[in-house]
Formats: structure tokens, sequence, C-alpha cells
């Protein structure tokens, strides 16, 4: 189910490179140091990194210009067949669709190009220069994480990075109960087929079943089940082997091989 991992732009060399076939996300927010993001891309670049997560056209073009394979993410809100021709045509590769799309919105993209959806996660509200947690505590205090409560007892992530901060929604969004109806089975079967070193469809098609229908209990069982299943896998029960087989989603030993 995921072919590829995003690190952020700053992380430590020495994590990148443990994780050699990773890309890495760019920072959404740029004011006077394109430079040096620029700079820091090209030594990236330079370290073996291939891939760049984009959320805007200004890092889509700083990616392009470092030479790397680009994936426009949701931010840069793609949201019909024309805007995802247009940003293929300025250099996206490939194209993440805006979040705010219905399923027939989505359904309705025309052309080759290739896209994706977000299936899972909390979606940032806002992107301000004047970091709000500021107010209440300092910054090594905040160690760059920290979550704002709203007077209903709701709580809202904040993480800052390049000199901005972000605010992510409460609730995560949350699609793996409807994923019959947007991805290819076929595609996934065969990056299974990949990641689990077999061919049994049976088993792997038993282990997408298990991640994608949770049944019906609170969100945020939901949300720990299928965060536990895509980490560690699921294992199949099954009468053909001895030892019931542990599927995974996740090759973490070659996370950018598709």
């Amino acid at each position: 189910l995921v072919v590829l991992i995003f690190l952020p732009a700053f992380t430590n060399n020495g994590v990148l490179l443990k994780y050699k076939n990773c890309g890495v996300s760019m920072p959404r927010g740029i004011m006077h140091n394109s430079e040096k993001i620029f700079e820091r891309m090209k030594e990236l670049k330079d370290i073996g990194i291939k891939k760049a997560l984009c959320p805007n056209i200004d890092t889509l073009e700083i990616a392009r210009r470092s030479g790397f394979e680009t994936v426009l993410d949701f931010t840069a809100n793609i949201y019909n067949t024309q805007s995802l021709e247009y940003f293929s045509s300025t250099g996206a590769n490939e194209c993440t669709l805006s979040v705010e799309m219905s399923k027939q919105d989505i359904l309705n993209i025309k052309g080759k190009e290739k896209r994706g959806i977000v299936a899972y996660g909390k979606i940032p509200l806002m992107l301000t220069r004047n970091c709000p947690i500021k107010n209440v505590k300092s910054c090594k205090e905040c160690q760059k994480k920290s979550h704002l409560t709203d007077r209903m007892g709701v709580s809202f992530d904040v993480l800052c990075e390049n000199g901005f901060s972000e605010i992510f929604n409460s609730v995560p969004i949350y699609l793996f109960d409807k994923l019959d109806e947007f991805f290819n089975r076929d595609l996934l079967l065969d990056t299974l087929k990949r990641i689990n070193h077999t061919n049994d469809e049976n088993i792997l098609n038993e282990a997408i079943n298990i991640l994608t229908r949770l049944g019906n209990p609170s969100l945020f069982e939901r949300n720990f089940l299928f965060h536990k299943y895509l980490i560690d896998g699921v294992t199949v029960e099954s009468k053909d082997y001895e030892v019931n087989p542990l599927i995974r989603f996740i090759d973490f030993d070659n996370p950018g091989k598709p």
C-alpha cells in the first residue's frame, strides 16, 4: 500500500542515508529563504535522494531545477483535469488531488497523468508566520511540536518548520473503509507480492481485506488498528501453512523501490 516514504528535507543526513531509497518532503512555507532550500535540495541530490514531495508550485520549481523526480502534494489544490494537466506540464511527475474533492469529483478526473489521494492523516488547517504557542512557552520548551486546545477541549497539533507554524485538524481523514472504490487492486497485489516474496493471491487478498475492512469500532480504534497493521503487517490464518503467514504492507528495507 505504501511504496515510498518521505522524510522532511532538513532531516539529518545520517537518517536519510539509513533510508537511502526514501524521498524528502519540502517545507510548505517559503519566505526570503528559497536559496537556502535550493542549496539543501542540491545537497540531498548529491547524497542520492531522488524524489521530492512538493507542497506548491514554488517548491515544485526548486525541486525540478535540482533534478528531482517530483510528487505534487494535495496542498497545491488540484481539483480538476485542467489543473492536473497544467501541473504535470510544469514538471510534476505525480500529483496528489485536493482533499476537498468528493468521490465523484475524483472519479471524473480524466487523463493518463499519475495521481493519488490522501486516504489517512491529519490535514493542515493554517500556515502562519506567528507561532501561536510562543504566547505560553518558548521554542526550547516546545521542541517544534505542541498543540492548541479550544474552548470545547478539542486539541489541534502545531508543528513548526522553516520559520512557519502549521496547525492541523483534530480528527484525521480516514478513507480506508472506502479504498475499494479508489485503489487499483491489481497494482496493490503486485506490490505485495514483491514485498512479501509470495504469489499466493488468496493470502494477499485476505490481508488487504483485513486492512480495509476494520468493521465499525470507534474512530480511535480504527486509527489504532490501521496504524498497527500498516507498520507491523497482518497475520492471515490459513490451513495451507504450518505457521500463519505475516503479510507486510511497507518494505522498510527498500521504501523507494517500485
